[in-house]
């Protein structure tokens, strides 16, 4: 099914309308914003909490936004400013390398390392600020393996997870191999991007609102905690998840990933079946619902037969165009796309 059938095109006159009915919701968003509340850590650490909270609730479990390398809470307002509008709580913690620990009092998988341990803590900090109980969850690149770690180590703090461009699905590879993607294949791809959207080339008008930032400068995050940005990037080298995911899915949390085939970054090459990975923005699945792997994509190759079902291990598997981290540049369409798989896994619970 393409998106535009999930959510048609509208004309100028349409987006204008609508942009026009949603300046209220806007205004509140834009002023709770300026206003986040400092929580303190177990550890007495001190960290800011962006609590978005609608004035009518859609539901009444949240979203839990969780970051990837570097990622601040300003990268997420964008986003966060859609799922407000469509009536969804969401929190985020403005810590890109998470908060301190006590290893002694938090128990995770073996696979976890130091960055791990640092962002599950962050994850538990704001939904004890926060005072939830249970809540669902958004992770982007590196912060998707920070999610599965967490979800599976408190599978009670969890109902349903969606990983966007997920870390830790690709075969073993070394450090230098992933900084040398990174840096020749990633950051060329999203400077291209960017350079597109200056022209105002067809397929790139971005549609973020007009007070939040377009591309946001994180070089300072890199230099202030650079010991930190190492390990990180060992971790994404290192940790995967697949097996994980298995495990989370058993716990009965909800699982959808979102992945673009021009990914740069962790590519998308796991696909086959009737399914087209070319066009952009359609929901990729099979026959009834089937999206079956092949044999020598990124997750078979973490022993996932070729042959089995994806839904074995994952409840969707939706395929968009872009580039890593377009994810943030078109926070309309993506939102909207994470907002309709959460909806639908609560429903298959029965619990929308």
């Amino acid at each position: 099914m393409r998106f535009e059938q999930l959510y048609p095109k509208r004309t100028p006159e349409e987006e204008q309308k609508r942009a026009d009915e949603r300046a209220p919701e806007d205004a509140k968003f834009s002023e709770q914003w300026k206003h986040p509340q400092e929580i303190t850590t177990p550890l007495g650490e001190k960290i800011d909490l962006y609590d978005m909270r609608p004035e009518h609730e859609k539901t009444p479990v949240p979203t839990l936004l969780v970051s990837g390398f570097t990622g601040t809470a300003e990268l997420w307002k964008k986003n966060m400013r859609e799922l407000y509008t469509l009536g969804r709580r969401t929190l985020v913690v403005d810590g890109s390398h998470g908060v301190d620990y006590d290893p002694n009092e938090t128990n995770l998988d073996k696979r976890a390392m130091d960055p791990e341990y640092r962002k599950v803590a962050a994850m538990s900090a704001a939904l004890d600020g926060a005072h939830v109980e249970k809540a669902d969850a958004v992770a982007h690149s590196k912060g998707c393996i920070d999610l599965v770690l967490a979800a599976y180590a408190y599978p009670e703090r969890f109902r349903n997870i969606v990983l966007i461009e997920p870390a830790g699905m690709n075969p073993n590879e070394s450090l230098v191999q992933v900084i040398w993607r990174n840096q020749l294949k990633d950051v060329p791809s999203m400077n291209k991007a960017h350079e597109a959207y200056k022209r105002g080339d067809p397929g790139y008008q971005w549609d973020i609102h007009p007070e939040d930032s377009v591309i946001l400068d994180l070089s300072k995050e890199i230099t202030q905690h650079p010991i930190q940005v190492v390990k990180e990037l060992y971790s994404i080298a290192n940790v995967r998840v697949i097996d994980l995911l298995r495990k989370v899915k058993e716990k009965g949390i909800g699982i959808v990933i979102v992945q673009s085939p021009e990914d740069e970054m962790f590519r998308a090459e796991v696909m086959t079946g009737e399914v087209s990975k070319n066009e952009a923005g359609e929901v990729l699945a099979g026959e009834n619902g089937k999206v079956l792997m092949e044999k020598q994509g990124s997750l078979a190759s973490q022993k996932l037969s070729p042959d089995e079902d994806i839904t074995k291990v994952v409840d969707g598997f939706y395929s968009v165009k872009g580039h890593h981290t377009r994810f943030y540049d078109q926070p309309k369409e993506y939102t909207q796309l994470i907002d309709g798989a959460l909806t639908a896994l609560a429903a298959k619970k029965g619990e929308f």
